[in-house]
């Protein structure tokens, strides 16, 4: 049974790579959601429903891009991110529990999310310099919907 053991253990990883990676096409790639068709039809919308123009419309498909891009970046930074919990884990396991280490810790990462998405704001709010001011309103009352940025970025609901 000794013998056998690395090979079981290597087998079971094996297969739960696999898994794991075929979980990870399906979604990204293989999987044909109704909304993997709506965020290739969402600028057009957006560029008709405001009257955009060209220029506008690729800007507005730029920043679409740059905002996909850094969220798989944001998340993917996120996941491979471990200090923080093993940092965490190290406090826990102090004799003495010191809440302003576990704050700090805690406000790093919130830290790194807020300037992110103030970022983002940022770009956003140099793309809405471009519209007109009739643009600029139309845009911002369909970004009322809450649903709206979702969409833009391609991001299914929770």
């Amino acid at each position: 049974m000794r013998a056998r053991l690395p090979w079981i253990l290597f087998g079971s990883s094996l297969l739960l790579n696999v898994f794991f990676v075929a979980g990870a096409l399906h979604d990204d790639i293989l999987s044909d959601h109704p909304e993997r068709a709506e965020r290739g039809e969402v600028i057009e919308s957006i560029a008709a429903q405001l009257k955009l123009s060209d220029a506008q419309r690729r800007a507005l498909a730029d920043y679409r891009r740059n905002v996909i891009v850094d969220l798989g970046k944001k998340r993917a930074a996120e996941s491979a991110d471990r200090v923080n919990y093993q940092a965490m884990l190290a406090e826990m396991r102090r004799p003495r529990f010191q809440p302003e280490a576990v704050a700090a810790l805690l406000g790093q990462r919130y830290d790194r999310r807020i300037e992110f998405w103030v970022d983002k704001a940022s770009a956003l709010h140099a793309y809405l310099q471009t519209l007109s001011p009739e643009q600029r309103a139309g845009f911002l009352a369909l970004a009322e919907d809450r649903d709206f940025f979702r969409r833009l970025f391609g991001q299914q609901r929770p």
